[in-house]
């Protein structure tokens, strides 16, 4: 008689990324090259509406929908190999490549400076066993102290993607304000290009545009996007290592609105896609992470933002099989 196998639906079992197997600490050495999924809940520098804090918890459960399990053979977790069939490209993505959950970093409530410096600490950890983070927030100042981890790389391409160029001067917010991640990082001695992608909205002004580009911020606008995409893509130099920062305001908010800085004339996934493949496609390319920023579903509608989220980071991680 066949034995039967149990069919895990995604609202049973644990509530992993995708439900990917968890690596903890216990287990943490016997990790395989690959892609480590980790929340970081922290909101302590948002400017507008706080919530992004619960982002990772709810991407997770988003994310659910494109596990298929056996909860006997994995306690309803799904192989970490087992990769996804994407039906537009025709193609598997992720298959045989190692993909874990990886919990969440600590948070210390009302200290930001030593939630850095865990997230700092943390990160080196995950990069010694040469898995790549792949990070869900929280806000967008958790960027600067994951990219403080990679002080050992040299020649660091950041591409952006956001609503806001986020370069205010610390000296005038605080270097722990979600607004100031980009002009944090572009004074760290190792990155050599920060490349922004969909700035819009009436937070700018001129004089912090001429100083970013002083600090090799190279910053373009949706109406750019829109408008000169060849042109751009002609002046991108990207190749070596790549870290990819994603705030989810890139998104308009009509499809996006869980998120506390909404900003109009955004983009839909269609066109955040095409561009991403257009960006990505045919480069040497060694992504060295990946975050997913400002999510907050306290204001979201029926998890829409959650599970926008949740399919972009298997898209992109898609990209790199």
């Amino acid at each position: 008689m066949l034995k039967q196998k149990i069919s895990s639906p995604p609202f049973a079992g644990l509530v992993t990324f995708a439900k990917f197997p968890i690596i903890t600490a216990d287990t943490f050495s016997k990790g395989e090259n690959g892609f480590g999924i980790i929340g970081i809940p922290y909101d302590m520098g948002v400017t507008n509406i706080p919530g992004a804090r619960f982002g990772p918890r709810e991407i997770r459960a988003a994310s659910t929908q494109y596990a298929h399990t056996s909860s006997e053979d994995f306690l309803g977790q799904s192989d970490s190999r087992r990769g996804f069939f994407d039906i537009n490209q025709d193609k598997w993505i992720l298959k045989n490549i190692p993909c874990f959950d990886m919990g969440d970093i600590e948070v210390v409530v009302g200290d930001p400076k030593s939630t850095f410096e865990l997230i700092t600490s943390s990160v080196k950890k995950i990069l010694d066993f040469k898995i790549t983070p792949v990070i869900l927030g929280g806000d967008h100042a958790i960027t600067y102290p994951i990219i403080q981890a990679f002080n050992n790389l040299k020649d660091i391409t950041i591409l952006h993607f956001d609503a806001h160029m986020d370069y205010w001067d610390p000296s005038k917010n605080s270097i722990y304000d979600h607004s100031c991640a980009m002009w944090n990082i572009s004074h760290l001695p190792n990155i050599k290009h920060i490349y922004q992608l969909g700035i819009r909205g009436l937070n700018h002004y001129p004089a912090l545009i001429e100083d970013a580009k002083k600090h090799n911020i190279t910053s373009y606008t949706s109406q750019d996007i829109r408008i000169n995409l060849k042109n751009i893509l002609e002046k991108f130099e990207l190749s070596g290592n790549l870290y990819i920062s994603f705030d989810i305001d890139f998104f308009d908010p009509s499809v996006a609105p869980g998120t506390g800085n909404r900003e109009q004339a955004g983009f839909n996934y269609l066109e955040a896609s095409e561009l991403i493949h257009t960006i990505l496609k045919s480069r040497k390319i060694n992504l060295i992470g990946l975050d997913l920023v400002e999510i907050n579903p306290l204001i979201d509608v029926s998890n829409v933002t959650s599970s926008l989220g949740a399919r972009l980071i298997l898209d992109i991680l898609g990209m790199f099989n």
